[in-house]
């Protein structure tokens, strides 16, 4: 695999953080000019580090637009590198839960989830880290969906088994159960925790399902 640093870092560089910043057309254009520099039709021809950053800006157009097949497409194109297994955690955690949150908004909620058991499952020395990122991913989630419409019960069943696993959360965990609402299950989730991080989850904050 190449790596095409200077090339591949500043226009990631440019799209991500140009002042005044990119209108959307053109961040949209750039960004999946830079994705295709680095593929040769559905193979990557650079090195795990520039794919991460030639995923970031198409994964996150693509939310932006509400585009959420292209974003699931992208974020499975990366973990279809054939390094991916060198891939910082951090970067593989990012795509990971943007895969799951995407399939979840796409009404995909059963492989959604499964998606995020396995995030559940990972780095079991960092336990603590993985479920306060699928917890903090799963509220940006539910301010998302409808408030007054009912949740799934796919939702509220994985919601409640993860917080069985929490230490003194067994009360809400069964509390989760009988949540009328969307907006009654975030609320249980948001109070599981003192503060909720902000993570920079790649979802604009007035996205909602189709």
């Amino acid at each position: 695999m190449q790596r095409q640093v200077n090339r591949v870092y500043e226009e990631w560089d440019r799209i991500s953080f140009s002042k005044p910043k990119m209108p959307v057309a053109e961040r949209k254009k750039r960004a999946k000019a830079l994705w295709e520099l680095c593929r040769n039709e559905d193979k990557w021809t650079v090195d795990i580090d520039d794919a991460v950053l030639a995923t970031s800006n198409v994964v996150f157009c693509a939310i932006e637009v509400r585009a959420w097949k292209e974003a699931i497409r992208f974020c499975r194109a990366f973990f279809d590198h054939p390094d991916i297994e060198v891939a910082d955690w951090v970067s593989y955690d990012h795509y990971s839960v943007n895969l799951a949150s995407a399939l979840l908004l796409d009404g995909e909620v059963e492989i959604g989830l499964r998606e995020f058991a396995e995030i559940l499952e990972r780095r079991p020395k960092a336990k603590t880290h993985q479920r306060n990122l699928v917890r903090n991913h799963l509220c940006a989630l539910l301010e998302r969906f409808e408030k007054s419409a009912p949740p799934d019960p796919r939702i509220l069943k994985f919601v409640s088994e993860l917080l069985a696993t929490w230490k003194g959360q067994m009360r809400k965990a069964s509390k989760v159960l009988r949540a009328r609402t969307n907006e009654e299950l975030l609320d249980i989730v948001d109070s599981t925790y003192p503060v909720r991080v902000e993570i920079p989850i790649l979802l604009p904050t007035d996205s909602k399902t189709d």
